[in-house]
């Protein structure tokens, strides 16, 4: 995750700000993205599964690119 100026980004079981929060991911935080994009509720959205299997969705404007996964799970 990246560009939420330290405050971290919201991690939701669904698309759009009305779905239930799961957590809030450091602005470190690396993801694979497994889904996406959808729009919905004005922003486009990325489904990303955690390193611990964890699934949620994420707006597009806090992810950055890392390249290909090495040795994921």
């Amino acid at each position: 995750m990246a560009n939420t100026d330290g405050i971290g980004v919201n991690f939701r079981n669904g698309t759009g700000r009305s779905n239930e929060l799961i957590s809030v991911l450091d602005e470190d935080t690396v993801a694979l993205v497994i889904e996406g994009p959808v729009d919905d509720d004005g922003f486009i959205w990325w489904r990303l599964e955690l390193e611990d299997g964890t699934r949620g969705w994420v707006v597009e404007r806090f992810i950055i690119p890392a390249g290909q996964p090495i040795n994921w799970r």
